[in-house]
């Protein structure tokens, strides 16, 4: 049963204190998963998210709702006094949690505004400076959580990496086909194997979906939204994903800007390393820098020329260096190994 936007108001004016409605329930656009929410108040807003049982943005692809009771959950480990709060500082956090209605696949959480992301705007100092904390912040997460066989049996987000592994690695093929560009066979079975690796027990856990529009800056404080990819799983699957928006943005445009978004990832990685100290190496093996150029691929090809090009900076394969781009990516997935021996220092770009 879907869910009814009339419920939003009082669900919120219930179940958060404090909470008085000062307007209707506004929209958001920007994300494809869920649906959500802007609801202003007298004294703060709060965000209403919803999961409906398939992909917002793509009502054909069915999708698990209960990816928001891992966000939820992921939420509530930094929350005080909880496992991970020691990772929160006044330079980068998650927004607080409120109210989770586990009946409707509801969450209720801080608004941290709307004043723009890390890749918006001129990349200014601040904006490196971020970079580095976020990669800090993740590397911290890893090292806290490898191992840990409570976050293994508690986020074991196995429907989303399903759905990963149908709606991206095994798409590959698809997604080449479909831009009239002939597959290369490796590239296509590396895709679908590492789509297979990721359902399998991982190292620590991800907050999953490091891109963009997860990256809010509010004032000059960086906050991690969206995330409900939350899994017990492989590095890579922040590090590689993060470097394919990097490197896709940093080849989207020229001059200062695009070799700023280089910066914005080699203070990333120097930032994760510190973050991660003597686990860096166990994190990052060779197998896990293999397995993230095939991710850094496929995650190109996705927002290039697959499912969820539409409204990002490559829609519809139209110029702009798209087509260098592809050939990149399918060269990563065609040719791991010889990425993962011949890293460089930016390890990815």
């Amino acid at each position: 049963m879907e869910f009814d936007p009339n419920q939003i108001i009082p669900i919120a004016e219930k179940n958060v204190g404090g909470f008085s409605a000062s307007g209707d329930p506004v929209p958001l656009s920007g994300g494809n998963l869920n649906h959500i929410w802007r609801v202003p108040g007298t004294s703060h807003n709060v965000i209403v998210k919803y999961a409906p049982p398939y992909i917002a943005g793509q009502p054909d692809i069915p999708l698990d709702p209960m990816r928001i009771h891992f966000e939820a959950k992921a939420l509530q480990q930094f929350t005080d006094c909880s496992a991970l709060h020691q990772l929160k500082s006044n330079q980068i956090s998650p927004p607080e949690l409120y109210h989770f209605d586990v009946e409707n696949h509801l969450l209720i959480m801080e608004d941290v505004g709307k004043e723009g992301g890390l890749f918006s705007g001129d990349l200014d100092e601040m904006h490196m400076k971020l970079s580095a904390t976020l990669g800090g912040f993740i590397g911290n997460l890893h090292r806290e959580t490898a191992g840990n066989s409570w976050f293994r049996e508690n986020f074991n987000n196995t429907g989303i990496q399903q759905t990963r592994k149908q709606v991206q690695y095994d798409g590959v093929e698809n997604f080449l086909v479909s831009a009239g560009i002939t597959p290369d066979q490796n590239a296509v079975d590396h895709a679908r194997n590492l789509g297979e690796r990721l359902l399998t027990p991982g190292k620590c856990m991800v907050m999953g979906d490091l891109w963009p529009p997860s990256l809010v800056i509010q004032q000059d404080r960086l906050r991690i939204i969206d995330w409900e990819f939350a899994h017990y799983g492989y590095p890579l699957q922040d590090v590689a994903h993060f470097a394919a928006h990097c490197f896709m943005y940093h080849k989207r445009f020229s001059g200062e800007l695009g070799r700023n978004f280089k910066t914005v990832w080699q203070n990333f990685l120097s930032g994760y390393r510190e973050g991660c100290g003597k686990r860096f190496d166990a994190l990052l093996s060779r197998k896990e820098v293999e397995s993230m150029n095939i991710h850094f691929g496929a995650e190109i090809l996705i927002r290039t020329i697959g499912t969820f090009q539409e409204g990002y900076i490559f829609a519809n394969h139209q110029g702009n260096g798209a087509e260098e781009l592809i050939a990149i990516a399918v060269n990563r997935m065609r040719n791991p190994g010889w990425f993962a021996e011949n890293p460089g220092d930016d390890l990815l770009f």
